[in-house]
């Protein structure tokens, strides 16, 4: 049996591109978007230009995962699996708010 050879790089520039997705969702749902818009100056540019620069990511990181798990089977345990911990995590945090 053959052993699957990690590129380093890919596995890189997918935890950047987390990481911008995680920045993207804090630059959306804080409101900094909305007051960088009212303000006009040098803040709206570099807002923009990081929230584009994040939204090119969000695509990055979907190819990379097309790319990865071409060659995987597809099991309908890991689908129930991941269904059930979505499920769970939703039920919990209702619960907590």
């Amino acid at each position: 049996m053959t052993q699957k050879q990690r590129n380093a790089n890919l596995d890189l520039l997918r935890i950047v591109s987390m990481l911008l997705i995680v920045f993207l969702h804090s630059i959306d749902h804080s409101g900094v978007l909305e007051h960088a818009e009212n303000c006009g100056t040098a803040m709206y540019f570099y807002v923009r230009f990081t929230y584009a620069l994040c939204q090119v990511c969000v695509n990055i990181y979907i190819m990379l995962s097309g790319y990865f798990m071409v060659t995987s089977k597809f099991r309908l345990q890991k689908l129930v699996t991941l269904w059930m911990e979505a499920a769970f995590y939703s039920f919990v945090l209702k619960l907590l708010f």
